[in-house]
């Protein structure tokens, strides 16, 4: 199982005796997290627009998927906290109050319990596995699971939204459903062109997975679709909210990020989440016991690999779940589908200008809390604004059935705020979909140090500094809709080589279809350079990473990142 609920990225492999401990600690950290996760998630939606900027936020599931898609899973985000938003307001019941969550909770709480308790027993107490139900020499997981209390009847099996169900061995090729497909390694851009990473998007609506049944092409070949079961996005199960919170808390915590030679990269740090798993379980493994050792960092690694290949599979499906409930057409709905691929780490990935135009419909229909924060270097010092763009309703004049998401613009208008404005409680208006970039140039020159990370950098605050004035008024001139497209057509579409259909497989209409998109995407790419976001001269704005927050919780952290001369304002 590749993501049970516990533990998270477990094996169908059995456990030998002496890493017993081990695999207790690793269900005492996931069930601290799970329940952490659930916890926070349940007072954002209970304190909607009075949230403490000192507590934590929607950053918290901030998740590194490997896949290129904060911006996707920001939509994501998006959509479960309106939805439960809403739903708490209508029912008057909260997230914590939902019969599956308040099982799911139960659960983690009793089974974290016990976990602990069977690790002090095996290691202080040198009890006998078979004592607490457990063979002696060796177990499953799942069986393991099932000594502790993990009750399959009020919650369900753990690994039933895995996306492996069934063993594989190595270099075999991978199957694939309609909900998903192949994917990347990578959660930023990784190609030699526009280093820019995208969207944003959501929802309220109850929706089920793409009706569409078809195969999807892997970067190893077209596979049975039926062999395995993926995750399908449904803003209204409780189960997979759970799963969603769980999977993105655990992969929001152990990352960094830093400079890759021309990139912004994130990057998994093992020896992190080796020592928080070690610090939760610290009271209740004796470590002077012999008889016990712990998993290697290699675990730990595949750990995190296994959760992102669940998050990744589901963030391509709320992806083609969107294409089918906006009504696009079911030829762009295939190409969709035909967009997504897998890597060789089997991380599934939609092409970044595809999975960009579905965001940016879902962005314009949703009438989403857009806000740019825009990072400009002067000679003096660092600059830092907000930036709202206020949207509006697509052009109608340039609407077209097969077509219109990428031949249709957006009417918008910018305004530069204050980090003061965002910081007071009108501002509070519950969590909003934040890009961060800047002139990617000037950010990678300027800002890093020869091993990768960042260096002082003084914040220059003088507003009447000549190169800054420049930079605003270049800044709001730009039409911001068409540098986006622009910026995700010239970006690389995978972090991972593709081995494309034959045309002939995907038939006539979606081969033309295709044909007809990439024309588009090259020539938004060819245009990049005069619109200011191009690997020549990225001087307006580049986007380097997209989350969900609250404008006041932003301000806080950017302010004191700014007292500190810091300039990871990734957070």
């Amino acid at each position: 199982m590749s993501y049970p609920i516990l533990p998270m990225g477990a094996t169908s492999a059995p456990y030998v005796k002496k890493h017993y401990p081990a695999l207790l600690k690793n269900v005492v950290h996931d069930c601290t997290t799970t329940i952490d996760g659930i916890y926070l998630f349940n007072d954002l939606v209970s304190a909607k627009g009075n949230i403490a900027n000192e507590t934590p936020g929607f950053k918290e599931y901030d998740a590194h998927g490997g896949d290129m898609a904060c911006h996707i899973r920001a939509g994501m985000l998006q959509e479960l906290y309106e939805y439960h938003c809403e739903r708490t307001q209508v029912t008057g019941q909260s997230f914590l109050d939902g019969d599956v969550v308040r099982q799911y909770v139960d659960q983690l709480h009793i089974v974290r319990k016990n976990a602990q308790d069977a690790c002090l027993q095996l290691t202080k107490h040198n009890v006998n596995p078979e004592k607490i139900g457990i063979p002696l020499k060796r177990d499953t997981a799942s069986h393991i699971m099932e000594v502790l209390g993990w009750n399959t009847e009020s919650v369900g099996s753990p690994d039933i939204y895995s996306p492996c169900a069934n063993p594989r061995t190595p270099g075999s090729r991978t199957p694939s459903t309609s909900s998903l497909a192949s994917g990347a390694s990578s959660d930023t851009p990784s190609g030699s062109q526009t280093p820019a990473n995208a969207s944003e998007s959501g929802s309220l609506s109850s929706f089920s997975a793409m009706s569409i049944s078809s195969s999807i092409s892997s970067t190893s070949g077209v596979s049975d679709v039926d062999s395995l079961t993926f995750p399908k996005w449904n803003v209204e199960d409780s189960r997979m909210a759970v799963l969603f919170l769980a999977a993105t808390s655990a992969l929001s915590n152990f990352k960094e990020f830093a400079r890759m030679g021309s990139r912004i990269t994130v990057r998994f740090i093992p020896k992190k989440a080796l020592d928080a798993g070690n610090e939760v379980i610290e009271p209740y493994w004796d470590r002077s016991n012999t008889n016990y050792a712990d998993f290697g960092i290699n675990r730990i690694k595949d750990r995190n690999g296994f959760l992102q290949k669940w998050i990744s599979r589901l963030s391509c499906s709320w992806i083609q779940t969107w294409a089918t409930n906006l009504g696009l057409s079911q030829d762009l709905q295939r190409l969709v589908l035909d967009s997504t691929h897998r890597s060789p780490r089997e991380v599934s990935v939609i092409g970044a200008f595809p999975a960009f135009l579905v965001c940016r419909e879902i962005w314009a229909s949703r009438g989403w809390p857009i806000l740019i924060i825009d990072r400009h270097f002067c000679g003096k010092g660092v600059f830092n604004k907000p930036l709202t763009p206020m949207l509006s309703s697509f052009n109608e004049c340039a609407k077209d059935i097969t077509l219109g998401p990428i031949r249709r613009s957006l009417s918008e208008t910018m305004s530069i705020l204050s980090l003061n404005y965002l910081a007071c409680s009108k501002a509070q208006v519950g969590h909003c979909i934040h890009m961060l970039g800047g002139s990617h140039p000037q950010y990678l020159s300027t800002a890093f140090r020869e091993d990768g990370h960042h260096q002082i950098v003084p914040c220059h605050n003088d507003e009447t500094c000549e190169e800054q004035c420049k930079h605003d008024e270049a800044f709001l001139a730009t039409d911001h809709d068409l540098l986006a497209k622009c910026l995700l057509a010239d970006h690389c579409q995978y972090p991972f080589e593709v081995l494309h259909q034959e045309v002939e497989t995907c038939g006539e209409p979606v081969s033309r279809l295709k044909q007809s998109m990439e024309s588009i995407r090259g020539l938004h790419a060819l245009k990049v350079n005069d619109l200011g976001g191009g690997p020549v001269k990225i001087d307006i704005h580049c986007w380097e990473h997209v989350f969900s927050e609250t404008p006041a919780r932003v301000a806080a952290e950017v302010r004191s990142k700014v007292q500190e001369d810091d300039l990871n304002w990734f957070f």
